[in-house]
């Protein structure tokens, strides 16, 4: 069974926000640099937003329950483990998803 370890690193991994998806270094405009720059703050935003509202079971690493989070429902928790299906754009997604993860969970966990 997966673990909320398992569930952050996940998370970290789909969240990467890389600037040659973005733009050609060499060739940046500087609508693709805001563009690339807005991605990341809320990226950063809703990732500080799961570790100030749920400290204690980020630091506990109890196991995770099985269910459908965050909309669409895209976050999938199973006995073998954690799948996101992103709906446009996985990085700017996942963090609101283990967000709704720990919301829906509170207390079961």
């Amino acid at each position: 069974m997966p673990t909320v370890f398992d569930l952050l690193e996940y998370a970290r991994q789909q969240a990467r926000i890389e600037s040659c998806d973005y733009f050609h270094p060499r060739y940046a405009r500087a609508e693709e640099v805001r563009a690339w720059r807005n991605d990341r703050g809320h990226r950063d935003r809703d990732r500080r937003r799961v570790f100030k509202t749920y400290p204690g079971r980020i630091s506990s690493d109890g196991q995770l329950v099985p269910g459908s989070y965050g909309a669409g429902r895209r976050l999938e928790i199973t006995a073998d483990g954690i799948d996101y299906t992103a709906g446009q754009y996985a990085a700017r997604e996942i963090w609101p998803a283990v967000l709704d993860y720990f919301n829906q969970t509170n207390g079961a966990g």
